[in-house]
This record gives C-alpha cells, sequence and structure tokens, in this order.
C-alpha cells in the first residue's frame, strides 16, 4: 500500500512524503488481522500513529467489504485471507 503522508513535524504547506508499507493478511480466532512486514523509507519524520491510521482504514474497508458479500450478516469469521499481487482473496462463515 502507498501512503501520502505529511510528516507531524513539518512546516505548513510542505507536500506529504510517500511511503510504502508493505503486510500481508493473517486470520487469529477468526478475526483478519494486518500484519506489517515492511516500511519505508524510514526516519523522514513520519509517526506510528500516521502509519496506524492506514492500517485501520484498510481493515475496515475489508471487513465491510466482507460483510457485504456475505450478505450483510450480523457477524462474519474468516477462514481464509491472501494477498496476490492482482486481488485479494477471502473466504468467510456469516452468521444472519
Amino acid at each position: 500500500m502507498t501512503l501520502s503522508i505529511v510528516p507531524l513535524a513539518a512546516a505548513d504547506g510542505t507536500n506529504p512524503q510517500t511511503m510504502t508499507w508493505i503486510a500481508t493478511l493473517g486470520i487469529y480466532d477468526g478475526k483478519l488481522e494486518i500484519q506489517p512486514i515492511s516500511l519505508l523509507p524510514l526516519n523522514v519524520g513520519v509517526t506510528t500513529q500516521q502509519v496506524k491510521l492506514g492500517h485501520v482504514l484498510l481493515l475496515q474497508t475489508l471487513n465491510e467489504i466482507a460483510k457485504t458479500a456475505a450478505g450483510d450478516p450480523t457477524s462474519i469469521i474468516y477462514n481464509y485471507a491472501n494477498v496476490d499481487p492482482d486481488k485479494i482473496s477471502m473466504t468467510v462463515v456469516s452468521a444472519q
């Protein structure tokens, strides 16, 4: 995922820093997790809190897509998730 983030202590009008964040998907107790592997470049003034927002928004979006595809159930349990260069695959069990 590519993030454009203005470093926290940057002066007004500073252009965003392009960050490349690499992660994999995992499943723990039936819940989808994002496992960060790499963030580049490092030491450019972008805080963990700023990057975490992208993480949270991606996880929220994936959960919303899965729920919508499953017919908007009351809950879902993940049993498979995978990222390929051209797609994200997820398999869920839903409870109506």
